[in-house]
């Protein structure tokens, strides 16, 4: 019979950015970027 306790695992904080979800984005956004696409804004 053992009088200790046994130590917790840690588990490993590292999270690939590939692995978080992604989200669809907000409309204001998508149409904005639309619109300075079609403006050629800061093109390179």
């Amino acid at each position: 019979m053992a009088l200790g306790k046994r130590k917790r695992e840690e588990q490993g904080l590292w999270i690939a950015t590939t692995e978080l979800p992604k989200s669809p984005g907000h409309p204001f956004y998508q149409k904005l970027n639309e619109l300075l696409a079609e403006a050629k804004f800061d093109s390179w």
